[in-house]
């Protein structure tokens, strides 16, 4: 573990030095730390609307997506986070970042997010998924760069979403395949 926590320092201490050189660098960072995300959030919204597919296809997209960002980030991150209130890189190393984020620091509730919305579009529609893949990459990076997360809370994010997305797309996509097929042929929506 020691191990771990060291390499940990290490990896946030390389990247982390690349920050505050380059304003360019600084501003492409924060920008994709704080602001890529209402963009990915609307081209997903793009995504599931003008793509062309079915009524059917549209909404189990929707809803998948919704119910493995949900499960993901707002339980398996939380309950995670009850039982371990990792403090932030910037209170460890005694900085000030860029923005303020004063949750625990891990799992990195972004890189669960954004790497859960990646796998669920590459597991529902491939073309548009490397797109969301390179952003969530680049978000997890940036918020690392920027001093708000370890490396290892971005590590966690992404093996706790792409577990998530993969139990969503077998488990639970089945049972909703099956609900929006009866609700949208009741309803004559297709």
């Amino acid at each position: 573990m020691q191990r771990l926590l060291l390499w940990d320092d290490v990896m946030f201490s390389v990247l982390h030095s690349t920050f505050g050189i380059f304003p360019v660098w600084d501003i492409i960072i924060i920008f994709f730390a704080e602001y890529a995300q209402y963009v990915i959030g609307a081209y997903f919204f793009y995504l599931v609307v003008m793509t062309g597919r079915n009524r059917k296809d549209q909404w189990l997209l929707l809803t998948s997506t919704f119910v493995s960002l949900i499960l993901a980030r707002l339980v398996v991150v939380e309950a995670i986070r009850i039982f371990w209130n990792r403090p932030r890189p910037f209170t460890v190393f005694q900085f000030i970042p860029p923005f303020p984020e004063w949750t625990a620091s891990f799992p990195s509730g972004h890189a669960t997010f954004f790497f859960a919305l990646a796998m669920m579009v590459w597991l529902h529609h491939r073309p548009h998924a490397r797109v969301f893949l390179y952003s969530a990459v680049c978000i997890s990076l940036a918020r690392v760069i920027a001093g708000v997360h370890f490396p290892s809370d971005v590590i966690a994010g992404v093996i706790i979403a792409v577990t998530v997305a993969y139990f969503s797309f077998h488990f639970i996509d089945p049972m909703l395949r099956r609900r929006i097929a009866v609700e949208v042929n009741a309803e004559g929506l297709l």
